[in-house]
């Protein structure tokens, strides 16, 4: 209710100590609707709703926080967007492992060949190991 009336802390911290999920997930699903993406983020986390976190997360542009959540998150397109925000920022090793993670495995192979990574890709149940070559 404390959400509802604009007490938007007051109501977080009441969802964050109630030990349901649901109740963190609806009161997510509220403050996202109000545009409170940070505190819907940190209620969806709380209640282990680790793709809905990431994906708001990420329209926050909180890429550490989303960085924290990536092993947990079993979403591609997250993977997927966060490899491109991490390529964009030049971290091309962390983009290689989320692009390897959302199995874009062309992405993956450009972004390897741009920073020489201290291992090849895998492509998985293949045995192959792609290198690219350095222009």
């Amino acid at each position: 209710m404390s959400i509802r009336m604009g007490d938007i802390r007051r109501g977080a911290a009441q969802a964050i100590a109630h030990p349901s999920r649901v109740l963190k997930k609806d009161c997510g699903v509220i403050l996202e609707n109000m545009k409170q993406f940070s505190e819907a983020a940190q209620l969806y986390e709380k209640g282990q709703y680790y793709d809905k976190a990431a994906s708001v997360y990420i329209r926050c542009k909180n890429w550490s926080k989303v960085g924290e959540l990536l092993p947990q998150v079993s979403s591609p397109k997250i993977h997927l967007q966060y490899a491109k925000a991490k390529e964009m920022d030049g971290k091309f090793k962390e983009a290689a492992q989320a692009y390897e993670s959302a199995r874009d495995w062309d992405n993956g192979v450009c972004v390897s060949g741009l920073r020489r990574l201290p291992r090849p890709m895998r492509v998985p149940g293949t045995g192959i190991m792609l290198c690219v070559c350095q222009v």
